[in-house]
């Protein structure tokens, strides 16, 4: 075809395609898919027809054969019309796309052409291109020209990485000839630093590390194009990017060379580029994400240089004057990627990567030098970052060498530099741990406070901002000390300023101190309520900004009610929910509509019971949303072709392959919905019996989630989950409506447990997924406990028999997972596994056991879930459990406790199980107990939490101390000695406060048993109160009251002042003390006479005496 002149069908159709005039240039393109879909060769050949560059007096010009090798590259990345047509194509083709290539003149066309010839090779697996690797370097060898051995470079570069690079590789010798003679000639560089760099990326380690005495030459290519050809530069640079995180061993004997060559590029200010600098920086953090150690082994200043070069970007800002103060940062993008930018984040990285250690001095070099600079610039470098790097900073004495430098420049001349230092402060309240907070809350509220009333806005925010990260961070006690001055200021703002940042945050931070000071808020709560409610009651003009405004207001009137109790805020709860409603109906706006949903939520939790008036204003919108047709829906193949032209589409809807076909769904709706779920399930939990008028509807819709297609509920698994806690829920509400409402209640109670056990329990025998396991078994367990006694024997059996069989299939599928851990572990002792050099970093390692053990973790809580179905059926016919389903399990629970492992943890549920279902008679003890004394020294947390558990369930019992009493105080002594969980090790700090609450029971109702009961109730205050487990902490406070109080209990006049004491430490923080305790408690002291209150304050430190 070669020589021939362009079919003149297509040469006009080209043409047309080309046109300016939009009906001429659609006609084409309808024309040119019709003659693709009626003749597919004769168009692919017509297309070919005109690439030929010696007719280009015929019409073939540049233009057109760049066109045409577009539309045919375009079609090979299809794979074509048809196969059949295709595979025709391609065979027909090949000789003359090689010929085409030879003869074409122009560079733009060449690189497509070669795109093309790849694509059609990758693309013919079943027609395989054999001969093709041989023509490429016959092309490179048989002349001098230059453009045809840069063709070749980069045909082979395409086809390196697929089925051909064995064909490649068996010309190493070739290759590395092609290589090295396209290094030397300065026109050959940019094909053969691409591909080199192809090369290193797709071939063997051992191939990659043959090639690394090439790396001079590749570096003086690099050199030569910095200097010469930006373009050519820039592309491969990204190469070489890519290059240093997929192999960076090959770079390893000219570590120095490469770090040193691009520290050069990056620092080159007005000769590259500003994108071309930051590529260049963004090397040595691509090397280093797998390199560190070998880096830092080879280039021992490259901490310095590295962190050195990101202050400089850093310090590269822009004076934007006056305008920078009117930017909304609410609106201003993310992300950033100018210098000053990638400089912040590559001083997170670097100082991350490398460790505080290895950047200590580095760092606080640059902070020193840049934070004490002539120029704005340098000043803001700094604080950024203290910003990036605070987290990582090991130090106390640098921690605070940072803080003091903030400080000073949050009082910097310059605006963006005081913008800038107040932004660190609070990024360090929050990244730095509790200790940070607690030294330098007196130095620091003052610098924010003032910095509050900055007269520029954008700086006033920010103060703002990071004062509500440091009051999150403060206890109570804290708190009073600068709470009139933090508040004076936050009403100032909120009164004098009319920025919405400023407003914002304002709230924001008032919320903050409501919630952290919460009992001791009330004599704020007047002032601070009548402003907010005057403020949300006032017409909104219904733009962005003001729908931000009034839903952070309503968030805030959230809180303050939640500060002070349902007591004090219900005079203006009334007025809350009036605005909030109004607010709703005039103003979708997504962020105001979120705040409005979160803020009754809150209000709901204030107000309980007695939330219930406002339900007939809500209740229709909430079974609206509760529409599972509005967020998926089953569509066809035509349906979707149908779609695709409509303009209109959604970009929400994502369409999603299941076993019935396809489902449509609306993303944005199913997250509105699963809001809506949330809010539901509160107001039913709230409200309690009150809610009963809604109980049938509510019921009704949630079924019509769960009775839908398998296939639907899948797609909708989130909803489908958030549905089973509601519904336990529901149940729960409409039992505690049975003295009300009588017979027709306790139906209702029945009905929805069987439909839900009914449904649920069906599609618990069909998952397989643990991650459905899971959420499927609480949901049983849950609407079995909040029924009672909904089930009979044989329900009761049915259930029990379900859950034991999922529980072994469970077990079976540990095994295998196990059973490969282990093959995998053979492979690697017998040599296979990959190995790693002696510089590379641990979280380099193949970590193939990991996802093994996640799916452990996941079977585990499986079946942890599943056993709690076993309590449920305890508790829901006692003697049916123990009659049916007992028999079964004691001999399984024996063998589940009888080594350690996966199946422990079950047992010791089943222990608990029995210990709270059948109190004193428990007669099984023996089976089961010694195994729970041995689990509090487990060195897996969830067992220690778990037997901590079984203990405070045992020690209610009488008989249990002359039996296990000195047993049990030793064990719960030496479990809370021996372990010693880190901050951020929940499960470890979980299992230690149900120890000191095991403690706590044993001192309360077995003190006999007490070696040393004195220090035992003294090891137990020392713990309190509980911080991770704070269900238990209330109950533990609660406990201590009840004892406290009790005329003639087992407490001593010392031992009370001391709970007492404590108790007051607690009082109006709701975590730890309910609304009810702290009622109780307020009564109690009330009533005590005269004396008796002098008697225990003289016993009260200082901090309890002010609480009183």
């Amino acid at each position: 075809m070669a020589g021939q002149n362009p079919n003149p069908q297509f040469l006009q159709l080209l043409t047309s395609l080309r046109s300016g005039d939009n009906p001429t240039r659609s006609a084409a393109e309808k024309a040119y898919e019709e003659a693709l879909k009626a003749d597919p060769r004769t168009a692919l050949f017509g297309l070919l027809s005109c690439m030929d560059p010696t007719a280009a007096a015929n019409g073939n010009d540049e233009v057109t054969r760049l066109q045409a090798a577009t539309l045919l590259r375009r079609a090979a990345v299809q794979v074509g019309p048809t196969p059949t047509a295709w595979s025709k194509f391609q065979t027909q083709a090949r000789s003359h796309l090689l010929q085409i290539l030879a003869s074409e003149p122009a560079q733009s066309v060449k690189k497509l052409l070669v795109a093309v010839i790849a694509a059609i090779a990758i693309n013919s697996e079943e027609n395989r291109w054999n001969d093709l690797v041989a023509h490429v370097f016959q092309l490179a060898a048989s002349s001098d020209n230059v453009a045809l051995k840069d063709s070749a470079m980069r045909l082979l570069s395409e086809l390196l990485g697929t089925t051909y690079t064995s064909d490649v590789v068996a010309r190493r010798q070739e290759l590395g000839q092609l290589v090295q003679v396209g290094l030397n000639s300065q026109p050959l560089q940019p094909a053969a630093l691409a591909l080199v760099a192809e090369m290193v990326s797709s071939l063997e380690d051992d191939m990659v590390q043959a090639m690394q005495p090439a790396l001079p030459l590749i570096e003086a290519a690099l050199q030569h194009l910095a200097s010469s050809e930006l373009k050519l530069f820039e592309e491969a640079l990204q190469n070489f990017v890519i290059c240093a995180g997929e192999k960076p061993t090959f770079f390893k004997p000219r570590y120095s060379e490469w770090a040193e060559m691009m520290l050069r590029y990056a620092s080159a200010k007005g000769t590259l580029p500003d994108g071309l600098r930051s590529l260049a920086l963004e090397f040595i953090s691509s090397l280093m994400e797998g390199k560190t150690k070998g880096l830092l082994k080879a280039i021992p200043s490259l901490p310095e240089n590295a962190l050195r070069m990101a202050f400089v970007f850093l310090s590269e800002v822009e004076d934007a004057g006056s305008s920078w103060e009117e930017v909304d940062e609410d609106e201003e993008e993310d992300d950033d990627d100018s210098l000053h930018g990638t400089g912040e984040a590559k001083v997170f990285f670097f100082v991350k990567k490398m460790g505080f250690d290895a950047t200590k001095t580095a760092l606080e070099g640059l902070l020193q030098q840049y934070g004490t600079g002539s120029r704005w610039q340098e000043r803001l470098a700094a604080c950024m970052a203290i910003r990036a790097a605070g987290e990582f900073v090991t130090s106390d004495a640098s921690i605070d060498g940072m803080t003091t430098l903030l400080l000073t420049l949050a009082q910097d001349a310059h605006c963006r530099v005081r913008h800038a230092a107040l932004f660190a402060l609070g990024q360090m309240c929050h990244d730095l741990d509790a200790s940070f907070p607690e030294r330098w809350h007196a130095r620091m509220v003052p610098v924010l406070v003032q910095a509050a009333r900055d007269p520029v806005s954008r700086v006033s925010a920010k103060a703002i901002s990071s004062l509500e990260a440091l009051i999150g961070e403060l206890d109570e006690q804290a708190l009073s000390e600068h709470a009139s001055t933090m508040l004076s200021a936050l009403l100032d703002r909120l009164t004098a300023s009319t920025h919405s940042g400023v407003l914002v945050t304002s709230m924001e931070a008032i919320g903050a101190l409501a919630v952290g000071l919460e009992g001791s808020f009330k004599e704020y709560y007047e002032q601070l309520m009548r402003l907010l409610l005057a403020f949300v009651s006032k017409p909104s003009g219904g733009s962005s900004a003001e729908s931000r405004l009034r839903g952070k207001a309503f968030e805030c009137i959230s809180l303050l009610g939640f500060a002070v109790g349902k007591q004090t805020f219900a005079p203006a709860a009334a007025r809350a929910m009036s605005a909030m409603l109004a607010a709703g109906k005039t103003s979708a706006d997504e962020f105001q509509t979120d705040c409005i949903r979160e803020a009754m939520e809150r209000l709901c939790k204030i107000l309980g019971t007695d939330f219930a008036p406002f339900l007939p204003a809500l209740m229709p919108g909430i079974l609206e949303g509760l529409r599972l047709d509005h967020v998926l829906k089953q569509v066809s193949e035509e349906e979707l072709d149908a779609d695709a032209n409509n303009t209109t589409e959604n970009d929400d809807d994502m369409v999603l392959p299941t076993e019935d076909g396809l489902v449509r769904v609306n993303t944005g709706k199913m997250t509105e919905m699963l809001s809506v779920v949330q809010l539901l399930n509160v107001f039913i939990r709230e409200v309690g019996a009150n809610f009963y008028d809604y109980a049938r509807p509510v019921g009704e819709a949630l079924a019509r989630i769960l009775g839908c297609a398998d296939s639907l509920l899948t797609v909708a698994s989130q909803v489908r989950d958030a549905i089973y806690p509601c519904w336990a829920d529901l149940v729960l509400a409409v039992s505690k409506a049975v003295p009300k409402h009588g017979q027709a209640a306790q139906q209702l109670v029945g009905t929805l447990v069987c439909q839900f056990v009914d449904k649920v329990g069906a599609d618990l025998c069909k998952a397989e997924d643990p991650e459905d396991l899971v959420p499927m078994a609480t949901g049983i367990s849950s609407v079995v406990n909040a029924g009672e006694n909904c089930l009979d024997g044989a329900q009761v059996q049915k259930i029990s028999s379900l859950a034991l069989e999922e529980i072994m299939k469970s077990l079976q599928r540990e095994a295998a997972l196990e059973e490969a851990d282990r093959q995998h572990q053979a492979l690697g002792s017998a040599g296979d596994m990959p190995q790693l050099d002696d510089d590379d970093d641990d979280d380099e390692a193949i970590d193939i056991e990991g996802m093994g053990d996640m799916e452990e973790t996941d079977e585990k809580e499986a079946r942890v879930a599943l056993c709690s179905i076993f309590g449920a059926c305890f508790k829901a016919s006692p003697e049916a459990f123990v009659a049916q389903s007992l028999p079964t399990l004691q001999p399984l629970m024996q063998q589940w406790l009888s080594k350690p492992g996966p199946c422990r943890a079950l047992g010791l549920h089943l222990a608990c199980d029995l210990l709270e279902h059948l109190g004193d008679r428990a007669v099984a003890w023996p089976m089961f107990m010694e195994q729970v004394l041995e689990a509090l020294q487990s060195k897996d947390a969830e067992e220690r939490n778990t037997a901590a558990y079984a203990i405070v369930l045992a020690a209610q019992v009488p008989q249990f101390g002359s039996a296990y009493g000195s047993r049990a105080y030793h064990a719960v002594g030496s479990s809370l000695q021996n372990f010693k969980a880190k901050k951020t090790d929940l499960d470890g700090r979980r299992a230690a406060d149900n120890a000191a609450a095991a403690l706590c029971q044993l001192c309360l109702s077995q003190p006999e048993a007490s070696p040393d009961l004195a220090r035992s109730w003294e090891a137990l205050l020392e713990r309190l109160p509980l911080k991770t487990d704070l269900e238990e902490s209330v109950k533990v406070n609660r406990k201590l009251f009840a004892e406290a109080v009790k005329p003639n209990g087992k407490m001593d006049n010392a031992l009370v002042a001391k709970v007492l004491g404590y108790l007051t430490e607690v009082y109006g923080r709701s975590e730890h003390c309910d609304e009810e305790l702290q009622r109780d408690i307020s009564i109690a002291f009330a009533s005590l006479p005269q004396g008796t209150v002098e008697s225990l304050m003289a016993q009260f430190s200082t901090k309890q005496q002010k609480k009183v």
